[in-house]
């Protein structure tokens, strides 16, 4: 999917040890906006020196798709069974999952491809070095360059020679503050156990709750000529027993932004522009691939995980919607920010610009409202649309035309690419999902609409809009040669491509979404000096609890309890702790050290903590370990090299 990527300061990540040590110290004496959320690196990490060694994240590829706990000395790795859906209905038929797996023996392990786990060996706060050449007056541009700058050197001074680490320097805190994450990583993982799952008939809102706290057992494999189990410096063991009510609890994980250090201004303009389109378009995209994987086993077993993802950020984009609205959050932040402006005012050691603050972040997003409608309603039709792809691929035909030997070998390319990609998608869907996005587009204010959208449908009826363009893409969209690759040859053979109403369209749509994306970029230069400073003040600030600290999928840990939901009949229970919104793999310890439970990726009302702190309302729900053991044990015989592993680390 490609989805908007606007970074004004970017992440530096390198692939390619040593390990901080933890000396106890009292919360007290950190800074106010340290607290609550930490960084094991603050020096008051509550285990031992080494069991942040016990946590891992899981990649594949270059990208994170959850995180885990290693539960064995032989490299048994604890994590969400969404996290490697993909991979286990790839290759696999249904079967495979229906009846899940378990490996006969440790050489009957599967290995799972393109699979890694980054186990966070080094954390430190790099803010003063890359800050160095930083001051008040340094305009925004030299902010950028120096930042970027003193972020490379530092990664490669530490990075060295190595090819075994995986580096990063997040920013948090709207670029006030940075983090060095330093990862070994482990490039073989295997799947030991997975447990029976039906996923066949189940609409994409079923499989995010069929999935929502179903785990997987892997192992992690130390690379060499002749593989051997990994062996971690800390694992934990599983519990058999659920918690107490006064216990204290420990979430340890890779917790990712909240939005809580954004103005109202900010969470008005997600709520108002951003997140309408994400769910109107996912809504749309859902029901077409619903609709096909009713109609095809095969096809609900290859699309489940991609309906898995999208329909959980649809859950999660709803759920926020509705908890901005149910709990007031615009005007809570609204009356902060008074508090926080007022406090700005009497201060006389402020310059006299941080009272303008608030009137920057206005005007950076009265600049975004000119343009958020073309470009979100665009660009999710980009990154949803099949049709798009098919139009890519003539525009790189436009675009090399000129500079190949052979302009027949490149329409032979063309065309050969073009019938391959037809093979894989649904034509009749695409047209129909068509129809409702056009709908879409006919909604934006009209200043914003793609001209031929605007052309073609200027005067039409709110009553009549629907029959309209269903009656324009089947008389005039449907013959297109982008549905049929010998008609493309001829367009290509003739040069008539653009005598084509589909392609004529979606050329339009990119070119707005181009057009409306270099608009917004000029939102950012006046809303980051005013978010920075903004949070600067904050983070000095005992106003509120607009201090409550943020993360950045660096490991972090939070001290909670039992929340009062749980219930001692259920497989599930609910702790305070603060890793609000979506935290799946997080482990969830308690005060002797041991795994009492493993962070599902339910979509619930804990959501609220992603825009405020709220005691009552940030919370985390987990699977119990003593659940795992018992499913595991269900589903073994006793005898299981697996079992028999796990009882030895118990």
């Amino acid at each position: 999917m490609r989805f908007i990527l606007i970074l004004i300061i970017l992440s530096v990540q390198v692939w390619s040890c040593s390990s901080v040590k933890n000396s106890p110290t009292s919360d007290i004496n950190l800074p106010l906006y340290s607290k609550g959320i930490l960084p094991y690196s603050t020096g008051s990490f509550p285990l031992s020196d080494s069991s942040n060694f016990g946590m891992a994240k899981l990649y594949k590829g270059n990208n994170s798709s959850g995180s885990g706990a290693f539960i064995s000395d032989n490299g048994l790795f604890l994590t969400n069974y969404s996290s490697i859906l993909d991979l286990i209905s790839t290759g696999n038929d249904p079967d495979f999952i229906q009846k899940g797996f378990t490996a006969s023996s440790i050489n009957n392990e599967i290995q799972l491809q393109g699979v890694s786990l980054l186990i966070e060996i080094e954390q430190t706060d790099v803010t003063d070095e890359v800050q160095k050449e930083i001051t008040e007056l340094s305009p925004n541009n030299e902010i950028y360059r120096s930042i970027q700058e003193q972020k490379n050197r530092i990664l490669n001074e530490r990075r060295g020679n190595r090819t075994d680490l995986f580096l990063e320097i997040k920013d948090i805190y709207s670029v006030n503050r940075q983090i060095l994450s330093v990862y070994q990583i482990v490039r073989d993982v295997r799947l030991v156990f997975a447990p029976s799952v039906s996923l066949i008939s189940l609409k994409s809102e079923e499989l995010v709750s069929k999935l929502a706290n179903e785990f997987v057992i892997l192992r992690a494999y130390e690379a060499d000529n002749q593989p051997k189990p990994f062996e971690p410096e800390f694992h934990f063991s599983l519990s058999e027993f659920d918690s107490e009510n006064n216990e204290e609890l420990i979430s340890l994980g890779f917790p990712g932004k909240t939005y809580r250090l954004e103005t109202s201004r900010a969470i008005e303009f997600y709520h108002t522009k951003l997140n309408p389109y994400i769910i109107s378009f996912f809504d749309i995209y859902l029901n077409k691939e619903d609709s096909l994987a009713d109609s095809n086993d095969s096809y609900a077993f290859r699309s489940a995980s991609n309906r898995y993802s999208v329909s959980q950020n649809l859950s999660f984009f709803e759920t926020a919607q509705h908890v901005i609205s149910k709990h007031n959050v615009l005007s809570i932040k609204k009356t902060d920010e008074d508090q926080l402006l007022q406090k700005i005012k009497s201060d006389t050691t402020l310059p006299p610009l941080y009272d303008d603050l608030f009137s920057k972040v206005d005007q950076a997003y009265d600049i975004a409202d000119q343009t958020a409608d073309i470009l979100y309603s665009t660009n999710y039709f980009n990154t949803l649309s099949s049709l798009d792809n098919l139009a890519t691929l003539y525009r790189n035909y436009l675009d090399n035309r000129g500079n190949s030997d052979s302009n027949d070998d490149l329409i032979n390319q063309t065309v050969a690419s073009h019938s391959q990609m037809l093979q894989q998608i649904n034509t009749d869907a695409e047209l129909s999902m068509l129809k409702e996005f056009i709908l879409i587009f006919k909604s934006i204010p009209e200043e914003q609409q793609p001209l031929m959208i605007y052309d073609l449908f200027t005067g039409t009826g709110s009553e009549n809009i629907k029959r309209q363009s269903s009656d324009y893409v089947d008389n005039e969209l449907a013959s297109s040669f982008l549905l049929d690759s010998e008609k493309g040859l001829q367009v290509l053979t003739n040069d008539t491509i653009f005598e084509d109403p589909l392609f004529s369209l979606l050329e339009e749509i990119a070119f707005s979404f181009e057009t409306a994306q270099q608009n917004f970029l000029r939102h950012y230069a006046y809303l980051f000096p005013a978010q920075q400073i903004l949070t600067r003040v904050k983070m000095d600030s005992d106003v509120s609890k607009v201090n409550t600290p943020d993360s950045d999928s660096f490991l972090s840990y939070n001290i909670g309890s039992l929340s009062q939901k749980t219930s001692t009949h259920s497989d599930y229970f609910y702790t305070t702790n603060d890793f609000s919104g979506k935290a799946p793999g997080t482990a969830i310890i308690n005060q002797n050290g041991y795994l009492v439970g493993m962070v599902g990726e339910e979509i619930n009302s804990s959501i609220l903590g992603n825009y405020i702190y709220s005691e009552e309302n940030s919370y985390l729900k987990a699977l119990k370990t003593s659940s795992i053991l018992n499913e595991i044990k269900s589903s073994m015989d006793k005898e299981s090299y697996i079992i028999k592993e796990l009882s030895t680390q118990n």
